[in-house]
């Protein structure tokens, strides 16, 4: 691994941004290739790569993220979802895994249970695990333990990608803001949460954990004609999935925030904690563009399987940038730096510690 003088002190926690991964990652890419018709790109969930013929195939990586406050089964589950969700949004097939497992000193039985995980969750979605690495080394913690890389097949008419959004495309958002960063909460700071928003509000945001996953709706989304783009929104939310869009896509983006669903007790936790909710994790939410005659069979087909989806702002003409417009005021809405999702655990963190203090002093 090349280190680039300079580059370490200036990273935060979490994925890099725009201006990191110009400088950092795009000279060292290796060698050109003709059979690679999408590289590296900024806001681009996967790499496209001809295999002869109309078949191509899209790839994309990602750390196995195993938070064990979820309990090991569910931290799986999870961890599985963020790394098949880059290539379920390209419009093709989820087909093979490889998976790489760098591992602390755990049990045999709670190694059965993650890779009976995995299994399970592959074989619903028709993939097979074709290779990876298993080893227990010094160093290596919970939660990052490992990284996977996930592949979808199909014809290169399927692919959806954000160079295929057009001017009056328009935006729609599932699920809503921060539901991961909600939920991690609730796991996580139960005690102090239930205090803030009571027990049955906890309760209920626990119960969205099933939903920090945008795989089914893709894949659901990718049967209806006229989609043009499909975006996870992660680290650092909605703002900046629609940022990285927009880089990715080359258009820019009208945003308004007040036709997007949010969850009463996600904006409960929000406004109690003076949180950014579009600057909030948010796993589990799925941007997507979409020809205008498309709308109402995509929101219907969404639906159908149980999933909220709101039609958010529009695609606008060629340049970069998103603007958010909320009542009747139009802003630049810049990208966030940090993800306020971390800003939620130091708070939560230490309103906890403040309350055994008080305890030990009792």
């Amino acid at each position: 691994m090349t280190r680039v003088k300079g580059s370490v002190n200036s990273m935060v926690t979490g994925k890099i941004g725009s201006a990191q991964f110009e400088r950092h990652v795009l000279d060292f890419t290796g060698a050109r290739r003709r059979d690679v018709l999408t590289g590296p790109k900024f806001g681009l969930d996967f790499g496209l790569i001809g295999m002869g013929g109309q078949r191509v195939m899209a790839v994309s990586t990602d750390p196995i993220w195993v938070d064990r406050v979820y309990g090991l089964k569910k931290a799986s589950w999870f961890a599985f979802h963020t790394i098949v969700g880059d290539v379920a949004v390209s419009g093709l097939s989820p087909a093979y895994l490889a998976v790489d497992w760098n591992l602390p000193a755990i049990s045999p039985a709670e190694l059965d249970v993650m890779f009976g995980v995995f299994h399970s969750e592959a074989r619903r979605l028709g993939m097979a695990i074709v290779a990876g690495h298993t080893g227990v080394y010094e160093g290596a913690s919970f939660p990052t333990i490992g990284g996977g890389t996930a592949i979808a097949v199909g014809k290169k008419s399927q692919v959806i990608s954000p160079s295929g959004t057009r001017k009056g495309d328009v935006l729609v958002i599932t699920r809503g803001p921060a539901i991961e960063t909600a939920v991690a909460l609730c796991y996580r700071f139960r005690g102090f949460m239930e205090e803030l928003i009571g027990t049955a509000a906890v309760r209920k945001v626990r119960s969205m954990f099933y939903s920090m996953s945008v795989v089914d709706d893709a894949i659901a989304a990718s049967a209806v004609e006229g989609l043009t783009s499909m975006h996870d929104a992660s680290e650092r939310g909605i703002a900046a999935a629609l940022n990285e869009l927009s880089l990715a896509s080359g258009r820019a983006i009208e945003f308004e925030p007040e036709g997007v669903g949010m969850n009463e007790e996600i904006s409960s936790i929000c406004s109690a904690m003076r949180l950014d909710a579009y600057s909030c994790s948010s796993e589990g939410a799925l941007l997507i563009t979409v020809e205008g005659d498309s709308v109402d069979g995509l929101l219907a087909r969404l639906k159908k399987k149980g999933t909220d989806a709101h039609v958010a702002g529009k695609v606008l003409d060629r340049g970069t940038g998103v603007f958010c417009s909320r009542a009747g005021k139009r802003k630049i809405l810049i990208p966030p730096t940090r993800d306020h999702m971390l800003k939620a655990f130091r708070a939560a963190a230490a309103k906890e510690e403040s309350g055994k203090a008080l305890l030990r002093g009792a």
